[in-house]
């Protein structure tokens, strides 16, 4: 028997910093997707999960469960700081461990008890606790409004006619629990005030609003210095290209990817100049993705995803 699980590459929208304080976060989930292919082994291994990490420590800890499996974790960015691979090999190795237990995410609460396990390997009790929305974006898919280690609203679609987005990489990587202990006092109530609104937009549909407060809430962490030099000078010079409309940096600093806010004609030549000017180009508003997928296959004949309600969509697994 063979099993593959995957879940799609993660985006910090706008709610960085404030997922800390236990507030809403806005993510896009997109292709490429991160694997883990699990097979039968006499002996069990594993590959490309470290030892120390969320998941390897919980790999660890039901060493009895996964003994005899072969686990290999395939990343598609080979390495890329910004889009999730350590959530991602957690979210995976939790829903093997639950699926090899007799069941996965049957119920409202199963978010919530993931995020859970993932602060009980995660987090020493020291310094700032750890959102968990990457998880809960990762583990649902689409474009989600995570709040509380839960998902609070999943729209499977962008839902705007008259804006797109691209992803670039910046090919600067942060690793973001060592920013995280240097992290001090930001402002919680002025960042909560605007991702409030830019989830109003959203439930509208009014772009302009979007780009607007989208925008607000990248100036008002550069203004306290929590956006990378590198990725401000950028996110001016991608200002001044035909057919953009506001770019933000993504995640810890705003360091490994900037988004990119576009008239839908415009994609293409954004991305061009993107590339021409040492950013990788990584995605966009056409490749939202499902949340975690399941396939099994005995012999030739592989099995489809199971379905589950999760309480705010359909998640195939």
């Amino acid at each position: 028997m063979e099993i593959q699980l995957s879940v799609p590459s993660k985006t910090f929208i706008v709610g960085e910093y404030l997922a800390l304080l236990g507030g809403k976060a806005l993510l896009a989930s997109t292709e490429p997707r991160f694997v883990l292919k699990v097979s039968s082994d006499r002996e069990g291994s594993c590959e490309g999960i470290h030892s120390w990490s969320p998941g390897g420590k919980l790999l660890r800890s039901r060493s009895d469960l996964f003994s005899h499996w072969r686990i290999e974790f395939y990343d598609p960015w080979h390495g890329a700081g910004g889009f999730g691979a350590s959530s991602a090999q957690f979210v995976l190795v939790y829903a093997l461990k639950s699926l090899l237990e007799g069941g996965f995410g049957r119920s409202n609460s199963g978010c919530a008890e993931m995020v859970k396990e993932f602060l009980s390997v995660s987090w020493d009790g020291q310094g700032w606790t750890p959102s968990g929305s990457d998880l809960v974006s990762q583990f649902n898919g689409y474009l989600t409004l995570t709040g509380t280690g839960e998902p609070q609203r999943v729209w499977t679609h962008w839902p705007f006619s008259d804006l797109g987005f691209v992803l670039v990489h910046t090919n600067r990587k942060v690793v973001t629990h060592k920013h995280l202990e240097t992290l001090k006092e930001f402002p919680g109530d002025e960042l909560k005030e605007i991702l409030d609104s830019v989830e109003r937009a959203v439930v509208e549909k009014d772009a302009k609003k979007f780009v607007f407060w989208v925008e607000a809430y990248g100036s008002l962490l550069a203004k306290h210095q929590l956006v990378d030099p590198f990725s401000r000078e950028m996110i001016e010079k991608v200002k001044r290209v035909n057919g953009v409309l506001g770019a933000k940096g993504c995640g810890a600093l705003g360091a490994d990817v900037l988004l990119i806010l576009t008239t839908p004609e415009t994609k293409s030549s954004v991305a061009e100049w993107a590339q021409a000017n040492g950013l990788r180009f990584c995605g966009g508003d056409t490749l939202l993705s499902e949340g975690l997928r399941l396939e099994v296959q005995f012999g030739a004949s592989p099995e489809h995803s199971h379905i589950f309600e999760s309480g705010t969509a359909t998640h195939p697994i």
